[in-house]
């Protein structure tokens, strides 16, 4: 558990490179993600939300890429927790977004045409382009600041075995969302 905490607390130390808008009392994530578009701007924030890529692997409902596409081809994941299965599950969505990005062309083909098609074709992934750096916005329902002691064990062995998958490939930055 120290190596994990070690860990843990390293990710969490980065500096952000984007300053994300804070959680509204009872806000939705789908609301959340409409309002960062909206007060962050398409260009550095278009809300990919509730939108899906489909691929050979992923054919039948298509993935989640990410809920924000960043200024500068960051995937960004959104998500409120109350525990560690919400959070689970956001890592798992940025583990299997990144590796699909990373090794099917088809599916960055595809990402490039809903990140186009959303934005009205003022945003374009270039064909070639993998991703780079992963955001995950956490904004914790307990109100607590997001820190080593309150991110919750299950989760932190998630992030960390999450993080060693991906170091060679992409960035990952941790973005705790407060509470307006």
């Amino acid at each position: 558990m120290a190596s994990i905490r070690r860990q843990v607390v390293e990710l969490l130390d980065k500096p952000a490179s984007i300053t994300l808008p804070a959680w509204r009392k009872g806000e939705h994530e789908r609301a959340y993600n409409i309002r960062a578009q909206q007060e962050l701007g398409r260009a550095r924030f278009l809300n990919l939300d509730r939108t899906s890529v489909r691929t050979a692997l992923h054919r039948h409902n298509g993935i989640e890429v990410c809920d924000g596409y960043g200024e500068h081809g960051e995937l960004i994941c959104i998500k409120p927790a109350a525990g560690s299965p919400a959070l689970s599950h956001q890592l798992n969505q940025a583990l299997v977004a990144v590796e699909t990005l990373l090794h099917d062309a088809s599916a960055r083909q595809a990402f490039n045409q809903l990140v186009t098609t959303i934005s009205g074709g003022t945003r374009h992934v270039a064909p070639g382009d993998r991703p780079t750096k992963v955001i995950l916005g956490i904004h914790l329902k307990t109100g607590r600041t997001l820190n080593a002691d309150s991110l919750f064990p299950f989760a932190q062995v998630a992030l960390v075995n999450m993080a060693l998958t991906l170091r060679q490939d992409v960035d990952i930055e941790i973005i705790g969302i407060p509470a307006e």
